[in-house]
């Protein structure tokens, strides 16, 4: 279900960026040193006949980002802005997730996870896109709420009602920018290849009978078991 697109600059030092996109498109980063990186970037979309038809994007990564990854140095903000398109002729309700894995598709530890997870920011450039307080996570995009491992499309705020994504219209972008850490220390989290896989689901808003968040999610986990 993933493709990879890898490219080696050579050098005593480097980055390696890969993209894997799983369902609609899923984002990867990686780090193999403190010194410069460059990257490329790739979209494959699938459609299941089971689920109504997505597509993940992340134009400013195609038309700026890829091509400033290849001039980064640490500290650099890099343009990677995914966000679900609803190529479906009907209302959907949308959920992300990220996951962290090592170059051989396990899990990462969780203070790796967590160091790279606070490296996404959102549209300022500033706002980190999550807050991370032990196993409490909270999501600094008001468009989005954590719940249980996903992030999950929302009415602007709320943590209980789901926004129905209609028929050619977007979500907003999940997060805007990777910002790489500048110290040593920080660095440690980077220096091995990992991947982050960004997973976009979506189920029509006409499946579920009921508009409460506990009876959305409870449906989302049906189809997708």
């Amino acid at each position: 279900m993933r493709a990879k697109i890898k490219k080696i600059f050579s050098g005593k030092h480097s980055y390696r960026v890969l993209s894997i996109f799983v369902l609609a498109v899923a984002l990867v980063v990686a780090g193999i040193s403190y010194a410069f990186f460059t990257s490329q970037d790739r979209v494959d979309n699938e459609v299941h006949g089971t689920t109504p038809e997505i597509k993940l994007l992340e134009p400013n990564w195609t038309s700026t980002g890829s091509e400033a990854a290849k001039h980064s140095e640490p500290g650099t903000t890099i343009d990677k802005d995914p966000y679900v398109y609803n190529n479906a002729g009907e209302a959907v309700y949308v959920r992300m997730m990220i996951s962290v894995t090592n170059a051989d598709g396990k899990a990462v530890d969780d203070e790796t996870e967590e160091a790279i997870l606070k490296a996404l920011m959102l549209s300022d450039g500033n706002t980190a896109f999550v807050t991370i307080d032990g196993a409490d996570i909270t999501c600094n995009n008001s468009s989005f709420y954590y719940y249980d491992g996903y992030y999950y499309y929302m009415v602007d705020g709320s943590t209980t009602e789901l926004l129905a994504l209609q028929a050619d219209e977007n979500t907003t972008k999940l997060f805007n920018y990777i910002t790489f850490p500048v110290t040593k220390a920080e660095y440690q989290y980077f220096e091995e290849e990992f991947n982050i896989v960004v997973t976009a689901q979506a189920i029509t808003v006409d499946s579920v009978t009921g508009t409460d968040f506990s009876d959305i999610v409870d449906k989302f986990e049906e189809i997708y078991a």
